[in-house]
């Protein structure tokens, strides 16, 4: 392992993709192999990001709330195939069928809430708003990634254990780990080594957007951790540690839909088999953070990433840390493969056709602000190449399609992640990731 590649790749990729810090580690058998930091943590203060800096987790603690769901379920407390309606009376009758297991992977059917995040509510008032929320799809007939689901897993750990969903993780999992600086997100606590998270807004870097004190400890993925800690957690993995075997092989197994299907994610996991080998892994992103952690399970090796830029492209940087650390582990992941439903990628193009001409349709859910959509959607337009849009991944997802293509621009690369209806052969969702090209 040559590690002067590994800093001179996170050091290039610090300045083309313009972000301010970078924590990168590298983890073998539950011990460090390398754990650096690059960059600053807090550019008006001139700090570097260390090991023991402390970044925003992002999503990755959605792994964090579906330990705490198992730990009560190990408990006795919770049952993961009962209708979550009992622990949650005031909720819908429509909710009759979702269970905590449909909440834990993403299939529950539940569509996003509609919810201001600079606004504060108690528990039971983000429960109400949730309740309002409409039924996209029957529980287990799909998967969709879903925000509301684990806010909700959360507020039911709250009410079963009469305790915080952190504060259940502090208990049995940070404190026994000596985790010292994993903990709930705060902006009014002291909290030392704390990274300041940034957003790149028309090319000029701005500081997070303020969120409120009860958005910040939603269950979808509201904790801190530095590298040390990950470094910890990595070895609690390792050894199965915490729960009992069983649990662990429930949420490292692929959920299976109801048609028998199954979807390469577990309970806070994303899973995936590459050259063979069990990967498991997660990325985040929220207020000014990115986030990534990928396990490859047989080699016992785990790569992390943590950085301060809402623009930064983690999932790279950390493959490329792979690659760098060891070349079996280079992954190709644009290799072009066989479209069997070219009228799907026609349907798409014609939509970002409409997008480019006349903004989102009220008929296409998309998962970014529609302004930068539809200014992808023009360049995409603009420059002719939606003709030669690459397909690089179908997942079957019950009656849908899971896609994505990527689109060379002139400066840009662009990934699109489109979900299609494969009845109606529409398109049901789109998401556009633009990077500068690297040269």
């Amino acid at each position: 392992m040559n590690m002067y590649k590994v800093d001179d790749f996170v050091n290039s990729e610090l300045n083309r993709q313009k972000i301010p810090g970078i924590a990168a580690g590298i983890f073998k058998n539950g011990k460090p192999l390398h754990l650096k930091g690059y960059g600053l943590s807090n550019i008006e203060h001139n700090v570097p990001v260390l090991t023991n800096t402390v970044f925003q987790t992002a999503s990755i603690g959605k792994m964090f709330t579906a330990m705490a769901v198992m730990i009560l379920v190990e408990d006795k407390k919770l049952i993961l195939d009962e209708s979550i309606k009992n622990y949650l009376p005031n909720a819908p009758a429509d909710w009759q069928p979702i269970t905590l297991r449909h909440l834990l992977t993403h299939t529950a059917g539940l569509g996003a809430t509609d919810i201001d995040v600079k606004q504060e509510y108690s528990d039971e008032e983000y429960l109400e708003q949730h309740y309002s929320t409409p039924i996209d799809f029957p529980a287990g007939t799909r998967w969709s990634y879903s925000n509301t689901g684990y806010s909700i897993l959360g507020f039911i750990v709250n009410n079963v254990a009469n305790l915080k969903y952190w504060q259940i993780l502090e208990e049995r999992i940070f404190k026994p780990a000596s985790m010292h600086t994993a903990r709930i997100l705060s902006d009014t606590d002291i909290v030392m080594n704390r990274s300041a998270g940034y957003e790149s807004i028309d090319g000029e870097l701005k500081n997070q957007q303020w969120t409120s004190a009860s958005a910040n400890t939603l269950a979808e993925g509201s904790l801190y951790m530095s590298l040390e800690d990950y470094l910890k957690w990595n070895a609690i993995i390792s050894t199965r540690g915490i729960l009992s075997q069983q649990s662990w092989d429930q949420i490292l197994t692929p959920v299976q839909l109801n048609n028998g299907q199954s979807y390469p994610y577990g309970f806070g996991w994303d899973i995936q088999s590459i050259n063979n080998q069990l990967v498991i892994g997660h990325e985040g992103s929220w207020q000014g953070f990115r986030t990534a952690f990928l396990r490859y399970e047989k080699d016992n090796i785990a790569f992390t990433v943590l950085a301060n830029s809402s623009n930064a492209n983690v999932g790279e940087i950390l493959n490329g840390i792979a690659e760098r650390y060891d070349s079996n582990f280079k992954r190709n992941n644009d290799c072009l493969i066989y479209d069997e439903f070219p009228l799907l990628t026609l349907e798409l193009v014609t939509e970002i056709e409409k997008i480019a001409d006349h903004g989102v349709s009220d008929k296409v859910e998309t998962n970014i602000d529609g302004i930068s959509l539809v200014k992808a959607a023009i360049l995409l337009k603009k420059q002719g190449i939606l003709n030669q849009l690459k397909l690089i991944q179908n997942q079957p997802n019950g009656n849908h399609f899971d896609r994505v293509y990527k689109a060379n621009c002139v400066n840009n690369v662009m990934t699109i992640y489109a979900s299609f209806d494969k009845d109606l052969m529409q398109v049901h969702s789109i998401f556009i990731y633009t990077e500068e090209r690297q040269i």
